[in-house]
């Protein structure tokens, strides 16, 4: 695959682990030479100026920085995402994003400085206009610290 840099993981998955291409409306291949692509590398796709991106269903982690400062709107994260690293999707334009699976592990900052509009989790819609304490107030367990430093930075307050 001309487009992409990749390694082969022990277990026969790929890593993604740089975009060469030009398009700015990537489809990221579900497989490469017979091979799932299971990993989406730290920086891979950052600094790309893609307008849109579709993440194949065999993809289990986004790295750090993935997909960091290009001009996203949305984005969906397939139910096998089981880690979003930190700052993955941070300095994009996103208004709306899907994570469909809803033990998903969502690292600092990974959607911070993003114009979100409406989060969806699993079958939770996360309302995205509170502030720090009202989001601990709304979220008052572990899964919630993860998820409010995920989309906004912040740390849980005690």
């Amino acid at each position: 695959m001309k487009d992409y840099e990749y390694i082969i993981t022990t277990n026969g998955g790929i890593i993604i682990v740089d975009y060469l291409g030009s398009d700015k409306a990537v489809a990221i291949p579900s497989e490469m030479n017979g091979r799932p692509v299971t990993h989406i590398g730290q920086s891979a796709f950052a600094l790309g100026q893609l307008t849109s991106v579709t993440i194949p269903d065999r993809v289990v982690s986004i790295g750090a920085r993935a997909f960091m400062d290009n001009r996203l709107t949305n984005v969906i994260i397939p139910n096998n995402v089981t880690s979003i690293d930190g700052e993955a999707f941070s300095l994009n334009l996103l208004t709306n994003v899907v994570i469909f699976g809803s033990d998903t592990t969502i690292a600092l900052e990974a959607f911070a400085n993003n114009p979100l509009s409406s989060v969806t989790i699993g079958d939770i819609e996360i309302p995205v206009n509170l502030d720090e304490e009202e989001w601990t107030n709304y979220y008052n367990e572990k899964r919630a610290g993860e998820l409010i430093a995920g989309l906004h930075g912040w740390e849980l307050l005690d």
